[in-house]
């Protein structure tokens, strides 16, 4: 998850790594720029947290989850990386 907001005037960027079940906050950076390579070490500051087998990380089609760090897990086989479905509601017919 990648939220900008602004605090005092400045913009800060959160980084968060947040479990799709639990809605646990497995691990977060606050960041006063935006950088797409901290996924991946937030990845595996949770990944070293949780000590239970290879997760999926579900993902948006954002650069902060396709970049040169997080692709260098997926091909180590530590994580499976999968793109999230959009949401879509049909309209009522």
């Amino acid at each position: 998850m990648l939220l900008e907001f602004w605090e005092d005037g400045t913009r800060v960027y959160l980084h968060a790594v947040i479990d799709n079940y639990s809605r646990r906050i497995l691990a977060w950076r606050v960041l006063g720029s935006f950088q797409a390579g901290i996924t991946a070490q937030l990845v595996l500051d949770a990944f070293h947290a949780m000590n239970s087998g290879k997760p999926t990380l579900v993902v948006d089609g954002g650069i902060e989850n396709y970049n040169a760090a997080v692709d260098e897990l997926v091909k180590s086989d530590i994580l499976k990386r999968v793109l999230a479905r959009p949401r879509f509601d049909h309209p009522a017919r």
